[in-house]
């Protein structure tokens, strides 16, 4: 369990606690531009709904890591359903033909934390992205801290008994609130391997202590199945306003 403190600053710090002084209302926290929608999550701008956002890749394109980039991209408000049928179309100029040309490259092969950092900065400069490189508890506590700021992550999850290296996207937490603090439970997730979830705007979620006697993670997904993971690397991205949250 994991305890989220967030002052006036808005900046978070955490402390782990012994599960049984957990009480509180079970509460979820998303990023700030997410609406939940039948079809699933969508951009939220001045109160409405304007686009569905979720991607869901192919079961052989290896594409997880550029699917969750664009979705992130996509909820942010950074490029619209008009800008990806433009970017996909046989007639694409300028940046976005630049970016899709990017993202095609690792279709079937993979993408690390480091390849996804170029593709954002093909993009306009109001978007601007950070990598985190580390294992484990590092990448978990700069995922944390950066959902706290309202940005959205990129998280890179592996299994090696199930041959599994995916990219998933983390939009917002799950845990509890008492007298004013959050304990956070899970880490709450989109992934592109699986549909929408509707009137969700997360299809799987991670934990965010270690399993025991392991330095994995345990993971559901929108199946419900679950297996430990572990935590390889990760991009935050954000727009320029929101940065400094």
């Amino acid at each position: 369990m994991k305890r989220i403190d967030r002052p006036r600053s808005a900046s978070w710090t955490d402390r782990l606690l012994p599960k049984k002084s957990l009480t509180g209302h079970r509460v979820i926290r998303l990023q700030s531009r997410i609406a939940l929608m039948p079809r699933g999550p969508s951009l939220h701008v001045r109160g409405k709904a304007i686009s569905t956002a979720h991607l869901r890749q192919r079961d052989l394109d290896g594409a997880c890591g550029p699917h969750c980039l664009i979705t992130a991209l996509l909820l942010l408000g950074v490029i619209d359903q008009r800008d990806l049928r433009q970017m996909t179309g046989e007639i694409s100029r300028g940046h976005l033909a630049r970016f899709w040309r990017s993202v095609r490259e690792y279709y079937f092969a993979g993408v690390s934390s480091a390849e996804l950092l170029l593709m954002v900065k093909i993009l306009p400069a109001k978007v601007t992205a950070s990598a985190c490189e580390f294992r484990g508890s590092t990448v978990r506590e700069f995922v944390l801290q950066h959902l706290a700021s309202d940005h959205l992550v990129l998280v890179s999850v592996a299994n090696g008994h199930i041959e599994l290296n995916h990219w998933v996207l983390a939009v917002g937490i799950e845990g509890r609130q008492r007298q004013g603090n959050l304990f956070v439970d899970h880490i709450m997730l989109l992934d592109p391997a699986h549909n929408p979830t509707p009137l969700a705007a997360w299809n799987g979620m991670v934990a965010v202590t270690r399993t025991a006697g392991t330095r994995r993670y345990r993971l559901v997904d929108a199946h419900g199945d679950s297996y430990d993971v572990a935590l390889t690397s990760a991009l935050a991205i954000s727009r320029h306003s929101e940065r400094n949250r």
